[in-house]
């Protein structure tokens, strides 16, 4: 796949519409400024706070309920998730406009009734009725649920807890921590209420957890009794693993860190060598099929790939948060998995250029699904965490791959001779919004990456941006670290150029296609520093 990225600085650029979006700086300014504000719609919570969502039209599309006005916070289409986004990107241009409604909706997503008999449970849908003013929470999803899977589904078939929903939702509650400048940190006030919000949760999946650390799929609303499907084997303990540990992380309570703890230990010794990836999506989307599916021809279980990305995420955080190596290894080797299921080639008879998109399952057969975007972000905090080039390359090819068929949410999802065309327009969150998210990340404190990274201790690096980078080297007397850039774009500002791991002990001159640029510390060239256009 190296030789394809580098050929490939271009992968960013769109297929659907080729007239437009190049840059980074171009698909920025069409999300948020353009496809944010379309589907954004604001409205007051019953507590007067200022709430909004950023809709993606799937209660009339798939469950229903008569109006475009919804909040999907679930493991695909996490809205909480596409407003840190949004937020971030206001910080970036010092616009608190952004900035505000991207909080609307985080305030939409903690006003979610949690259930008082369910210690902390609380639903994944929201949904503003047709007049505008009445507020309405639906527990889990009729497309992609239990409703979905029984013969004869029962009148209360969406009344389920979904952990795997609930878990990532306030995981990314948690993520709106990570906002600490003067100019962007959310109200104390408001950060407390995200720490009672959670912690409060995070005590029902304690309570729920079974002895060997899986946490089953579904609670019935009422009775709180764990559903009979993916009960005893799922991959979706995962994700409450990860938001376990990262509350962890927060509030220092040895108890979730615990959970957490037994959760992976479940996805470590029974899902992994197993090969038991079931989560919801395996069974109840676009390849449904009995509970209790087994190939006996190939002899393989039905496996999805959410899952493994958020235990990859959780065993991170694990190694984070305990400093136990151990930990690292078995996250490597669900990367290394979870890595069969990305694309190393773009196939010859389709035509977008579909190198570093991921697929979701071994009975599916999309190409570059939006979840590409959630992969980026595993391949990027592995990068950080090891400085392995592989997990650069696969994270900067997978970023890009969202781009080329975007706003569909993926590639030839039909197969046959229908194949070489769209998947369904799912979305805000499934696409572009997602796919932007992530490049946000890449673009602040400790994951900065800018428009072209170079780690100059492994001497290595790639393109972020519209670019690739063709050559590097260092000499000495005086320090100097010259490398060669690619680029089919016009670029109208300077590009960023991020050093890492520089030299503290001294200053180092760059080169940059035969120019000189200047000499800078590594703080500053840690910070990024820009090449001008001209080069």
């Amino acid at each position: 796949g190296h030789d394809r990225l580098v050929a490939a600085p271009n992968l960013q650029s769109n297929h659907v519409n080729q007239s437009k979006y190049y840059l980074m700086d171009a698909w920025r300014q069409d999300t948020w400024g353009r496809y944010a504000n379309q589907v954004y719609f604001s409205f007051n919570c019953s507590n007067g706070v200022p709430c909004g969502s950023l809709y993606s039209g799937r209660t009339v599309f798939t469950d229903g309920f008569g109006t475009n006005n919804d909040g999907w916070f679930n493991s695909w289409f996490q809205t909480l998730r596409s407003a840190y986004g949004w937020y971030a990107f206001g910080e970036t241009q010092n616009d608190r406009v952004i900035m505000e409604k991207a909080l609307s909706i985080l305030n939409l997503a903690l006003a979610a009734p949690q259930d008082p008999s369910g210690g902390g449970a609380f639903p994944s849908i929201f949904f503003l009725g047709a007049d505008g003013h009445s507020l309405n929470w639906v527990d889990d999803s009729g497309w992609a649920g239990l409703c979905r899977t029984l013969p004869t589904p029962p009148a209360n078939c969406m009344d389920y807890y979904h952990p795997f929903d609930m878990s990532w939702t306030a995981y990314w509650m948690l993520r709106w921590l990570d906002f600490t400048s003067s100019s962007a940190s959310i109200s104390p006030a408001l950060q407390k209420q995200i720490l009672t919000y959670t912690t409060y949760y995070a005590d029902f999946l304690v309570k729920q957890q079974m002895p060997n650390g899986i946490i089953p799929s579904w609670f019935e609303a009422d009775s709180l009794e764990p559903a009979n499907h993916m009960q005893t084997a799922n991959s979706e303990t995962a994700g409450s693993a990860l938001f376990l540990v990262k509350l962890y992380e927060v509030t220092k309570n040895i108890t979730h860190l615990q959970a957490a703890i037994s959760g992976m230990q479940f996805i470590r010794d029974v899902i992994a060598p197993k090969r038991l990836w079931f989560d919801y999506e395996t069974f109840v989307s676009c390849s449904q099929k009995p509970f209790e599916f087994y190939d006996s021809y190939t002899r393989q279980n039905p496996e999805n790939n959410l899952g493994k990305i958020q235990a990859a995420f959780a065993a991170l955080e694990l190694f984070h948060a305990t400093n136990d190596s151990a930990w690292l290894d078995v996250g490597q080797s669900l990367v290394d998995y979870l890595s069969l299921t990305q694309q190393v080639y773009s196939h010859p008879l389709l035509s977008p250029n579909l190198l570093g998109g991921f697929t979701t399952q071994n009975t599916d057969s999309e190409w570059s699904d939006a979840r590409q975007g959630y992969a980026a972000d595993v391949y990027f905090q592995y990068y950080k965490a090891t400085f392995k080039f592989e997990y650069l390359e696969r994270g900067v090819a997978a970023l890009r791959s969202s781009y080329q068929v975007a706003p569909y949410e993926n590639w030839a999802h039909t197969g046959g001779s229908q194949g070489d065309g769209p998947g369904a327009m799912t979305g805000f969150h499934w696409c572009q919004g997602s796919a932007m998210t992530s490049y946000e990340q890449t673009q602040r404190g400790g994951m900065m990456l800018g428009d072209l990274y170079v780690n100059m201790k492994q001497m290595h690096g790639a393109g972020i941006n519209g670019c690739s980078l063709t050559s590097l080297s260092l000499s000495s007397s005086p320090t100097t670290l010259s490398l060669s850039i690619t680029s089919p774009y016009k670029w109208t500002s300077p590009l960023l150029l991020v050093v890492d791991q520089a030299p503290s002990s001294s200053n180092t001159t760059l080169n940059v296609n035969g120019k000189n640029i200047g000499t800078y510390t590594s703080t500053q060239m840690g910070e990024g520093v820009p090449v001008p256009a001209s080069n």
